[in-house]
């Protein structure tokens, strides 16, 4: 998992990590890689985030709105950098929920933002409140991991 602008609560990270056991299995290993800042990913060894990967998350906060000048040349550093490696970005929705409620019209909007944001760069994308995960974001990754490439 390689955070982009994003940093994961103590509780968040336990939660990530049962979410990716609970969806690929208990022998699966996650490692989460440091933060990139924002402006940050033309500097970023992308080699070295995605090493001995088999799935390459980047993960972004719905708080931010998808750029491709950013958002987008992180993902295609780690995509180039993944080799055979299945690349899903995973859109953590917790500081969003949390600052706009979680019936906000804006939720749906957003998420809109960042499905059109992943289909133009061809990469599955994942929501989840990852200070509540629930089976649906469980659900999702499994899907996410195991859908063909593109």
């Amino acid at each position: 998992v390689a955070p982009y602008a994003a940093q994961l609560s103590p509780q968040a990270t336990l939660n990530l990590n049962a979410m990716f056991t609970d969806a690929l299995g208990a022998k699966t290993r996650v490692g989460i890689a440091p933060a990139t800042a924002f402006g940050g990913e033309d500097a970023i060894d992308a080699r070295a985030l995605v090493a001995d990967a088999t799935l390459v998350v980047p993960l972004f906060a719905l708080t931010a709105t998808p750029e491709a000048e950013n958002h987008g040349a992180f993902v295609d550093a780690l995509r180039a950098a993944a080799g055979s490696a299945r690349v899903v970005a995973l859109v953590d929705e917790a500081a969003f929920r949390s600052q706009f409620g979680a019936a906000s019209p804006r939720l749906e909007e957003r998420r809109t933002a960042w499905r059109d944001f992943a289909a133009g760069r061809r990469t599955p994308v994942v929501f989840a409140d990852l200070d509540q995960p629930g089976e649906d974001a469980r659900a999702a990754l499994l899907a996410a991991a195991d859908a063909p490439a593109g």
